[in-house]
């Protein structure tokens, strides 16, 4: 093998790639600025910790990248064995080129050859250059994708994976395999990590198609049931436009004969009449009304008690069908953590849509009997199987329109809030 005598002229190159990659797919916690150089930092520890090994043994230099793995946990969001499965995978990843450059080398001109370092280092920078370039266009899409599941016990297993193969490919004495067998091992570990992600965001997006078409159900069954409640609305007040004139009449009839009381009654009855015919409306938006009636009957139906206070006008600047299904997440969330609650006192759910300005502004505050745990991204997370979708797509909505998400936990009530700006031009040309 030529690696290890390589290791001096390679080694830099690969720390410098491993840093670049693990900055550019993960998000860091504090500023560029500030990361860059506290990464420069351990890279300067770890190169001087590396160079006493390599006193004692150049058989262990291999193994010093590990020391970069604090810094990274220190210094990038996600969940901590997210950061190590990354970490572990990509460094091995990284390192692939490095091992079938030497495995070339050994298969082609030998690791005798003069040329044999020249060699090596030639065709690892052009393995690395193409690799950097699939990063760039791909690299923190792929991390952002597999890392929307956030169960800990998968992560755990997948990291746990992942350190295995690291220690396993440095740890064996290939110059005893052959470089054939060497170069068909390294495929099988970059396969094996491609399979794995595959699967990882699979996963994700099937669960998340199921989401999605449940949460379309549910517009379509509002939206449904909205109409449906609008027809029988128009045929009960025809009925009562019928039954007004014999009404009225009686009325006068009454007063005529000097019989106040009893015509202020009927009247007083008429009116009641007249009120409940007409169907209450929660928001003067259809989708969204459709959407808050419905799901104000689902909340009835579970003996939860449901307050909407809404100011939105019949028409908006935006995507209402993308907000109702907003609307639709956060209300099934609260819905169903609400259901936990036993105390009948404490089972309500308040939700204020509220437009000032130029700004719309959800709220929903529901009880939360349980303990919430956040991700550093202030996202609530949760280890339980096919749910923590709605939020996730919450999130999304607010990221890809650059609007204002926050969620907190205080005195037993968990609160969503979402502050979406409107374009200045839409809402005057709405005004008017």
């Amino acid at each position: 093998m030529i690696l290890d005598d390589a290791i001096p002229y390679i080694g830099p190159v690969i720390v410098v790639a491993n840093t670049t990659i693990m900055f550019l797919c993960m998000r860091p916690k504090r500023g560029t600025l500030f990361t860059l150089g506290m990464l420069v930092l351990n890279a300067l520890i770890v190169h001087l910790f590396t160079l006493l090994v390599g006193l004692v043994d150049m058989s262990y230099v291999r193994f010093c990248g590990i020391f970069f793995l604090p810094g990274y946990l220190l210094l990038f969001r996600g969940q901590p064995f997210q950061i190590v499965f990354a970490f572990f995978m990509q460094y091995q990843i990284t390192a692939l080129p490095t091992h079938l450059a030497d495995a070339l080398v050994g298969a082609s001109i030998g690791y005798d050859s003069p040329h044999a370092l020249i060699m090596f280092l030639t065709v690892s920078l052009v393995l690395l250059a193409i690799y950097m370039a699939l990063v760039l266009r791909y690299g923190r899409q792929l991390f952002e994708r597999m890392f929307l599941d956030g169960r800990r016990g998968q992560w755990v297993l997948y990291s746990f994976g992942a350190i295995f193969s690291f220690m396993f490919v440095l740890s064996v004495n290939w110059a005893t395999m052959g470089a054939v067998l060497y170069f068909a091992l390294m495929l099988f570990i970059l396969w094996s990590f491609g399979v794995l992600c595959f699967m990882i965001i699979s996963a994700h997006e099937k669960a998340a198609q199921v989401h999605n078409t449940e949460t379309m159900a549910l517009q379509m069954n509002a939206m449904r049931e909205q109409t449906e409640s609008e027809k029988k609305h128009r045929a009960d007040m025809e009925i009562l436009r019928h039954d007004m004139r014999h009404e009225m009449g009686a009325i006068t009839e009454l007063y005529r004969t000097g019989k106040a009381d009893e015509a202020e009654a009927m009247y007083a009855d008429w009116q009641t009449t007249l009120h409940d015919a007409v169907p209450a409306l929660l928001c003067a938006e259809p989708v969204l009304n459709a959407v808050l009636t419905r799901l104000g009957r689902k909340a009835k139906d579970r003996n939860i008690a449901l307050y909407v206070n809404s100011n939105i006008p019949g028409e908006l600047p935006l995507d209402t069908i993308k907000l109702s299904v907003m609307v639709a997440n956060a209300l099934e969330n609260a819905l169903a953590a609400t259901d936990k609650v036993t105390e009948a006192e404490q089972r309500l759910i308040r939700v204020k849509l509220i437009q000032s300005g130029n700004q719309i502004g959800l709220e929903v505050v529901n009880p939360c009997t349980l303990p919430v745990e956040f991700n550093e991204a202030g996202l609530p997370v949760t280890n339980e199987i096919g749910h923590g979708i709605g939020v996730r797509s919450i999130a999304a909505f607010a990221r890809d329109n650059d609007y204002i998400l926050d969620f907190s936990n205080t005195d037993s009530k968990f609160t969503m809030r979402l502050v979406m700006r409107l374009d200045d031009a839409e809402v005057h040309r709405n005004e008017l």
